[in-house]
């Protein structure tokens, strides 16, 4: 908006840019662990939230940005301007970065991530560096949350710092669990719930909120591996009654 670049350039550049702050801030926030990296991530993320609503030269603070133009043109092949157009569109973007987080899964990458998840004191004693796997993941998931960014932005036509709040990072925290960490589908159907359980529960205005969080409770203690896993445990007790 500022600089007149194409569409499609700053699209391509957002996971980029977003790889170099992953870079600069995974770093330091790697050195610690557990909850401790939970709280200083979550700081960072307050920090970015403050600028971008005090920086108004750049950002508008809360007004936000508006008229962000949509990818390609009227009288091209494809006319993403067309809600339903970008929606495709979107849907195939989601599949393919769906497909490379199964690649990278079930590369050497990931079976190390895997290991480092499930015994990191064990992978670092074998002379396995642990902190650049994981610096690693902290960057592909920064990443694929700036290309996401992007997407939104251009669809939305309007951004303002409200997007980076606290509120959306928890959602993204809240589909993991919800879903099933450690899995490629876990996170995919938790996104449905988080995003479709308010709406469920608008009939109930007042108490909306207290509903939500009562769910996301009893899903967090009774489901401790999300959907993903409680689906795989009672496939697994299926399979076994059916071989008994």
């Amino acid at each position: 908006m500022h600089f007149g670049l194409p569409v499609w350039l700053t699209i391509v550049a957002a996971p980029l840019i977003t790889a170099l702050f992953a870079l600069a801030t995974g770093y330091p926030s790697l050195r610690v662990k557990g909850h401790y990296f939970a709280i200083v991530t979550l700081a960072f993320n307050m920090v970015i939230f403050i600028v971008l609503m005090n920086y108004t030269s750049l950002t508008h603070g809360e007004a936000g940005i508006p008229g962000i133009p949509k990818p390609g043109s009227k009288g091209g092949l494809f006319n993403f301007r067309d809600r339903e157009t970008y929606y495709y569109f979107m849907v195939i973007c989601a599949v393919g970065m769906t497909g490379l987080a199964a690649l990278i899964a079930r590369s050497r990458v990931g079976q190390i991530l895997v290991a480092i998840r499930q015994n990191e004191p064990m992978v670092t004693a074998i002379g396995i560096p642990a902190w650049k796997y994981k610096l690693f993941a902290f960057v592909t998931s920064a990443m694929f949350a700036g290309f996401a960014g992007a997407l939104y932005a251009h669809y939305q036509s309007f951004i303002n710092p409200d997007v980076f709040g606290v509120a959306q990072s928890l959602d993204a925290i809240l589909a993991v669990i919800m879903g099933g960490s450690g899995t490629i589908a876990g996170p995919a159907i938790g996104a449905f719930i988080v995003v479709f359980l308010p709406e469920v529960l608008r009939f109930a205005d007042s108490f909306r909120l207290i509903l939500y969080g009562l769910i996301l409770v009893l899903a967090t203690i009774f489901m401790p591996r999300g959907i993903v896993g409680l689906s795989s445990d009672l496939f697994d007790r299926l399979t076994r009654r059916v071989q008994k």
